[in-house]
């Protein structure tokens, strides 16, 4: 019986690991979280980024994951043009870092438990294999890890969800890695597993996950392979404006997904577009935070986006009921609880733009 169910996610991974080398881990991380990460937030299709430090005592000791739409957001000008405008520290730190790694992968599927929460993501440990495998067992591996493996690894106690990724292209200190003669015959592929402790590997459950007889028939097409364990150091979010690409994407994700944020960009038109505060950690670890932005209108109506709405927009979407020519006017109001699902959106007046054009535009 199986113990997890697909779960919808961003279409490529950006997998950066890293080592600092001489650079003091106090600077390094400085340096990442306030200088190098904020502009590749700003890359459009870059959704949110997570940074994990080993619990293995392996090197690099340092990782960092960026989710974003396809992989081709990592071929895209706005992401290219990162490296040639970086500054003067940075390039001095890069120059310094023992070893610094950039592979980019493309999503082949993602799992989840169906008791996982969406704001229990990022766990606080990510468990990390990398296999290489021979192209003419590519299907019979694939379909040992997708019908057996995960259905295995999804009953260890404290699994949260699983993601495996095919490798596209891997950079290391900018010049792109070309596969040998030899390489072009194997395919690499990278599985990303989330757990809530790591003292899994001790349990019978993970136990009877790595002694089957179909796992000892798909290993002998495995050339390499690559276990590493980290836990969670620090999560970044975009800082855009509401609207923009991937924003409203990320504030509806546990109420739907990727459909109900389409069914919002195209149906509403937001005519009114306030910044997004910068949500610190603190905020996040406080019982509840609230970012109200004033109305700019007076009315009595108040209606709720909230797990009740959610098949109705599914249904007005699919059927494609015309809500043109709408726009979301007045209070919009973000509650985050760290650890339950607490996502609400007021809407004090929605009504058809046209009642309210001049005003916004004059705005």
């Amino acid at each position: 019986m199986s113990t997890y169910k697909k779960l919808e996610s961003p279409k490529g991974l950006i997998f950066v690991s890293s080592e600092p080398g001489s650079v003091p881990e106090a600077e390094f991380n400085d340096w990442y979280d306030n200088e190098h990460i904020p502009p590749r937030l700003d890359v459009p299709g870059i959704l949110s980024s997570s940074r994990y430090k080993a619990v293995d005592s392996l090197t690099p000791s340092w990782l960092a994951m960026y989710d974003i739409t396809t992989p081709d957001v990592a071929q895209s000008p706005e992401y290219k043009s990162l490296a040639p405008n970086a500054s003067q520290r940075e390039k001095q730190i890069m120059g310094n870092l023992s070893s610094i790694n950039r592979r980019v992968y493309e999503l082949l599927v993602s799992y989840i438990h169906p008791d996982t929460k969406l704001l229990s993501l990022p766990s606080k440990y990510v468990f990390v294999v990398h296999m290489r495998v021979g192209k003419q067992e590519d299907e019979v591996f694939n379909r040992w890890y997708n019908e057996e493996h995960m259905v295995l690894l999804s009953r260890i106690p404290g699994w949260l969800c699983g993601r495996w990724y095919k490798l596209l292209e891997s950079v290391s200190r900018g010049v792109k890695i070309e596969p040998s003669e030899d390489e072009e015959l194997f395919n690499d592929y990278l599985a990303i597993h989330e757990l809530e402790s790591q003292g899994f590997m001790g349990l019978p459950e993970f136990n009877a996950a790595i002694k089957t007889p179909w796992r000892e028939r798909v290993l002998k097409s495995v050339i390499f392979s690559e276990l590493r364990l980290f836990e969670l150091y620090k999560i970044h979010k975009p800082l855009r404006p509401w609207g923009s690409p991937g924003v409203l994407q990320g504030l509806v994700q546990p109420l739907g997904g990727p459909r109900i944020a389409t069914w919002m960009r195209r149906r509403l038109k937001v005519t009114r577009l306030p910044r997004v505060k910068e949500i610190s950690d603190s905020a996040l670890s406080s019982n509840q935070q609230a970012l109200t932005r004033p109305s700019s209108t007076t009315g009595d109506n108040d209606n709720t986006v909230n797990d009740n709405t959610v098949p109705e927009l599914e249904s007005s979407w699919k059927q494609g009921t015309p809500n043109s020519g709408v726009g979301i006017v007045c209070n919009s109001k973000l509650v985050i609880s760290s650890r339950t699902l607490d996502f609400r959106m007021s809407i004090n007046d929605l009504r058809p733009e046209s009642d309210h054009t001049a005003h916004h535009k004059a705005v």
